[in-house]
């Protein structure tokens, strides 16, 4: 199914609007993580993390794969120049806001877990 740009704008800026979903946009800047790493990493239900993932999937900002039981996520590989320019700005405002510091320190230690690792 082919979207317009005004409906990408839409599903793009949803996915932006909440900070959760920027601090997993801005840990899968380095990487592709398993899901169970950002749940360690936003300190919330698996369940609310899925839904973030899937409001992030939606729009198309990151894709998933799965391997074993295991699903892992990264930033998309191919982002439209809407998509592109949103999400610089996003992980820009990120980056910029001195509140985030403590975040954007422990997000350069998260890395698979050994419980996780693909067989």
């Amino acid at each position: 199914m082919k979207i317009d740009s005004l409906e990408e704008l839409i599903l793009i800026a949803k996915a932006l609007s909440e900070e959760h979903r920027i601090k997993v946009l801005y840990v899968l800047q380095n990487g592709e993580l398993c899901a169970c790493d950002i749940i360690g990493y936003l300190g919330l239900a698996p369940s609310t993390v899925s839904r973030h993932l899937a409001v992030l999937k939606q729009s198309g900002l990151v894709s998933s794969r799965k391997s074993g039981r295991w699903v892992f996520f990264r930033i998309q590989d191919t982002l439209t120049p809407i998509a592109h320019t949103m999400l610089q700005a996003a992980l820009t405002a990120y980056r910029n806001s001195p509140r985030t510091k403590d975040d954007q320190i422990n997000a350069r230690e998260i890395s698979c877990g050994d419980w996780c690792n693909e067989e």
